[in-house]
């Protein structure tokens, strides 16, 4: 999934007076279909896999406040897998290398689905992404499981900003921070923004992680259950008991001073759009946003420190502009502290539009509020699919079902079709015109869900109203399929 924003200034101001995180412009496309009618097989790689949704179908949760906790210590490797424990900072963890399986025992008393949490350490390796396979005694459980991934963390070499004599600025190299990080699971396959779960049964298993890319030390796994995030309506009125002061001062954070990244390229930029921007000078360079195109893909996230002078409730304003793809709102989750506040912060939209734009995270009703005590405080925003999530799940479905077609196609009229031979699709696959009739009808509900959506119609409709014109032409002219079969994956 594709997901990009940019931030310019943050400001946190009271509830009276708001805090508000000045953002920049967002990207978001579908990346199922690349371009008009181009169909990309995301599952080609994990073919016979059940995805995470059939996977947790009618599977009950385990009972709150159960956890099991992994001996680290005690593990196994294989197919080549270079591991020994080590003390990093302190603590004991378990170096594992960039190939190979490594694997460790386990026993549940309880049954029921579980979060894992993992906690590890960003050795150096090539500065990629950390990816792993997890198995579950011995057999990847669902698709996604193939591609688990760790971020590392980065931030700006130096503690000064850099100019020129004349007064430009430079933009400052991003260096890895070392650091120990607490993840729940993640997928780089699908489209959950939601952290993976296992289920497990009563007795003894086995948790392997197979390197798929980069090094990486692992100090603790604990299966756990997570409660479900509180709605801010119960926040607020916890608010209301506790007859909480709004803050007497706003906070201004200015947004390319963010202390830390999931990614190198999500440096400080300029942007001259406006010159509200902040800093802003018609003759010199200055780097007054963060994000932008760069900023495009699911889980990527960026870190800012605020310090609270008071005990006090604030609400969060954002100035930001997504002028990227019309038709289409980028979304990001919002977290404090490292925690998500409450269900709503999960997902919040920025709408389409070609200026800047200042929104205050709440809903219809009333601006949502955050108790922050004195001190230092971490605001962190990260990409998500948000609202998008079961759209992008149907289009997935009707691309398997014409790439299956595709595929049936292809082994009948194989790659080079002769256009005077007459291949008899009809009776050699009795229900094509019957399964492409009804992708062309999945299609056009989604392009129509789309549409309510994003409340204008966009580029990314575009592609599907390309890939439904094609679709129906065959039917039109079903003599035609052979010789143009191949338009369905240029």
């Amino acid at each position: 999934m594709q997901i990009s924003e940019r931030f310019d200034t943050m400001i946190f101001r009271s509830v009276k007076a708001s805090i508000s995180i000045i953002i920049g412009s967002a990207i978001l496309s579908f990346p199922m279909l690349s371009s008009a009618g181009a169909i990309v097989n995301e599952g080609s790689s994990v073919k016979g896999l059940q995805d995470y949704s059939e996977y947790l179908n009618e599977k009950e949760n385990a009972p709150y406040g159960v956890s099991v906790d992994i001996d680290i210590s005690d593990f196994s490797t294989d197919d080549g897998m270079q591991a020994e424990l080590v003390d990093i900072d302190g603590q004991t963890a378990v170096d594992t290398g960039d190939t190979g399986k490594i694997s460790w025992n386990l026993n549940v008393e309880l049954p029921g689905v579980y979060d894992v949490l993992v906690t590890y350490y960003n050795i150096p390796g090539k500065s990629g992404s950390v990816e792993r396979a997890l198995y579950l005694d011995g057999v990847i459980p669902f698709r996604e499981a193939r591609n688990i991934e760790f971020c590392r963390t980065w931030i700006n070499e130096g503690d000064h900003k850099i100019y020129t004599p004349s007064g430009n600025e430079y933009r400052r190299p991003q260096i890895e921070e070392r650091r120990w990080t607490s993840s729940l699971l993640k997928s780089s396959l699908g489209y959950r923004d939601e952290s993976l779960k296992l289920y497990l049964s009563k007795g003894d298993h086995t948790l392997t992680f197979e390197s798929v890319s980069e090094p990486m030390a692992v100090s603790d796994i604990t299966l756990t259950t997570i409660k479900p995030l509180i709605t801010y309506s119960e926040l607020s009125g916890k608010y209301q008991e506790g007859e909480y002061p709004a803050a007497k001062e706003p906070i201004l954070i200015e947004g390319e001073d963010a202390v830390r990244k999931s990614d190198p390229t999500l440096y400080a930029i300029e942007d001259r759009t406006s010159p509200i921007n902040s800093p802003f000078d018609v003759k010199k360079i200055l780097l007054n946003s963060i994000g932008g195109n760069s900023w495009r893909y699911r889980h990527q996230w960026i870190e800012w420190e605020i310090d609270v002078p008071e005990d006090a409730l604030y609400t969060i304003s954002l100035r930001v502009k997504q002028a990227y793809v019309s038709g289409a709102a980028a979304s990001r989750r919002l977290y404090i502290d490292g925690e998500i506040p409450f269900a709503e912060a999960a997902s919040f939209p920025v709408n389409y539009g070609l200026n800047w734009q200042m929104i205050t995270l709440g809903d219809q009703d009333r601006d949502y509020e955050f108790y922050l005590t004195k001190g230092k405080h971490t605001i962190k925003l990260e990409a998500v699919i948000g609202d998008l999530t079961d759209i992008l799940g149907d289009v997935s479905e009707v691309v398997n079902e014409l790439n299956s077609l595709y595929r049936q196609i292809k082994m009948i009229v194989g790659s080079f079709p002769d256009p005077l031979r007459d291949y008899d699709l009809e009776k050699n696959i009795p229900d094509l015109f019957d399964r492409i009739s009804s992708c062309i009808e999945e299609l056009e509900s989604i392009e129509e869900r789309i549409v309510q959506a994003a409340s204008i119609k966009g580029e990314q409709s575009r592609y599907i109203d390309q890939l439904v014109v094609q679709l129906k032409s065959m039917l039109q002219y079903p003599d035609t399929v052979p010789e143009r079969i191949n338009d369905l994956s240029d």
